[in-house]
């Protein structure tokens, strides 16, 4: 092979990797904005209004906002909870629902993407408490 052009090709690739990059960061920016608006204007408010009816009914849960993610969170264990977070590290960086249940000694742990890139600003409290209900069976059947 002629060296010119394996470093011409190398060039090639490090001018596309430095591209990528950059549109991943652009790409992950806006995600954050647009996560964090969510987080803040949808889902903190209807998950206050979730646990308040869920209290209602006689189930003790409690709405938590650690950094970047609100969680729906049971009073009478660690384990059980439903969170929404935004994770910028994935490619495309994406809303993700963690749903957390403690089965006696065993812990279940159930990721599930929730919308990925543009479509986080898209996300309505609807398809938030839509998504919410079908995965709160679990926690209410007992």
């Amino acid at each position: 092979m002629d060296v010119g052009d394996i470093r011409k090709r190398v060039r090639h690739t490090i001018d596309e990797s430095r591209r990528a990059a950059a549109a991943r960061r652009t790409q992950a920016a806006e995600a954050e904005r647009d996560g964090a608006g969510i987080l803040a204007d949808v889902a903190a408010p209807l998950f206050t209004v979730v646990a308040a009816a869920l209290k209602a009914e006689g189930y003790r849960f409690r709405v938590l906002t650690p950094a970047g993610a609100v969680r729906l969170a049971s009073e009478s264990s660690a384990d059980d909870f439903i969170e929404v977070a935004l994770d910028t590290l994935r490619d495309p960086p994406a809303l993700v629902v963690r749903v957390s249940r403690g089965w006696g000694r065993r812990v279940l742990v159930d990721d599930v993407i929730l919308r990925e890139a543009a479509a986080i600003r898209e996300l309505t409290a609807e398809d938030l408490l839509e998504f919410t209900l079908v995965r709160l069976g679990p926690f209410v059947e007992r």
